[in-house]
């Protein structure tokens, strides 16, 4: 018996080691700031921050440290929906004219629809305008009033399209069918049953102690991003945690204090496949190193986010990052390569070159890309003899030249892209890795 401890408390230290190495050659390369908790059962491989949280006053991160976790919040508010279906008072086919009669198609629109993203209503944070707006108090009304008289983009049930609009409709249901404000619904809900005493609803004014900074790296240099309002986010993306708090999360899922487990199983179902991930009821799926997964990841400018919680092998892989740009897909996949015992290699430094400004002009213009069933616009211009791109909501990044027509930039994530010439030699498209998903933007200006 002692033998066998001792193997395991090896093979664990063994584990943790290359975890905590991996990490470190993101952190060096400045891929990744924040903090990392990967366990597996009850044993926790790795728990620990990394870099800075606050640059300005140079605190370094910890595992209480307190991130906004973005889209992530989905997972959350997906949860007190399927308690209000767990208890009777509402029904996933259910239509949204029984909460909103004078919304558009709401007759159309069903309680799985926005649950899926399948409802076909439009994305607000995508509209040009939100980006002025997304600082300040939006009200619940301000918010409708940006996608509700939309029209669809597709209907409802036939197609894919991540729109944190759906999420909005969600939160304020869960108001109408609780009396509460979606704050407290949360708090009394989720945070409080599963024991998450550091996350929480409101970011912008209270006091909040290890609260990280988000910064952005423009790929000149680190700087702070801009504070999205939690109420310009509301029931999509609103909510702070840490990653011992997520840890907490993922142990009351296993044991049922949320809802059932035949509850989450089927909230874990695909009902959609696209970008090469699953999508069921609020949450992300999918498939590494041969693993069946489930969670959510997020963002905001300045903080990324992953959560993924593997329930066969009763692994939980968690990522909190203060920096907008962190390579949190790649990292994700190498620190389940590490615990599943896969092949996987050190990130490896890339290799940059110069070009000159009256080649790079030739790459300028606008592209409209479509990424996970949404359109953006990617615009590229020469600014001081540098190639930079800007997306609506995010910040404007430096474009790096890899060689061949291909390069690097660091955006919501990491992002490779490779131009495409027609067969006059003129750039009408472009390919792009972004965030682990392949996808494809056409020139239009």
């Amino acid at each position: 018996m002692i033998g066998t401890t001792l193997m395991s408390t090896l093979f664990g230290n063994r584990l943790s080691n290359k975890l905590d190495v991996l990490v470190s050659a993101y952190v060096k390369q400045g891929r990744f700031s924040g903090a990392v908790l990967v366990a597996q059962g009850d044993h926790v491989l790795l728990n620990r921050g990394y870099g800075l949280a606050n640059h300005e006053y140079n605190v370094p991160a910890a595992p209480h440290t307190r991130f906004r976790i973005g889209s992530m919040t989905k997972a959350f508010t997906a949860l007190a929906i399927m308690q209000m279906v767990e208890q009777g008072k509402l029904a996933l086919t259910d239509h949204l004219s029984r909460f909103f009669p004078t919304f558009p198609n709401a007759d159309r629109i069903t309680i799985q629809h926005l649950l899926a993203n399948t409802s076909g209503i439009e994305d607000f944070i995508s509209l040009p305008e939100y980006a002025s707006q997304m600082i300040r108090p939006l009200t619940h009304a301000e918010l409708l009033a940006l996608f509700e008289h939309r029209p669809l983009r597709f209907e409802p049930g036939t197609e894919f399209g991540y729109s944190n609009s759906n999420w909005v409709l969600l939160g304020l249901i869960l108001e109408q069918l609780t009396g509460q404000s979606y704050a407290d619904v949360m708090y009394q809900r989720l945070l409080q049953p599963a024991g998450m005493t550091n996350s929480g609803y409101y970011w912008s004014q209270p006091l909040i102690k290890d609260r990280a900074q988000g910064y952005v790296d423009t790929g000149k240099v680190i700087q702070n991003a801009e504070v999205v309002h939690e109420d310009a986010m509301y029931a999509a993306g609103a909510l702070y945690s840490t990653v011992e708090d997520l840890y907490r999360w993922s142990k009351a899922l296993e044991q049922s204090k949320l809802v059932t487990a035949r509850t989450l199983d089927h909230m874990t179902q695909p009902i959609t496949v696209a970008a090469e991930a699953g999508y069921g009821l609020g949450w992300e799926l999918h498939t590494l190193h041969g693993h069946r997964a489930f969670g959510h990841s997020g963002g905001l400018p300045g903080f990324t986010a992953n959560f993924l919680r593997f329930p066969h092998e009763h692994v939980t892989l968690i990522i909190l990052s203060n920096l907008g740009s962190a390579a949190w897909e790649k990292l994700t996949s190498d620190l389940a390569a590490i615990v599943f015992d896969q092949p996987y290699t050190l990130p490896a430094d890339r290799a940059f070159v110069t070009l000159d400004p009256s080649v790079l002009a030739e790459y300028a213009g606008t592209y409209s890309m479509t990424f996970f069933g949404r359109t953006a616009l990617l615009t590229f211009a020469v600014d001081d003899g540098v190639l930079t791109m800007s997306t609506p909501g995010l910040p404007t990044a430096v474009v790096s030249a890899l060689g061949g027509d291909k390069f690097y930039t660091r955006s919501k994530g990491e992002v490779e892209l490779t131009f495409i010439r027609d067969g006059s030699g003129k750039f009408t498209r472009l390919e792009a890795l972004w965030g682990g998903h392949d996808t494809h933007a056409e020139r239009i200006a």
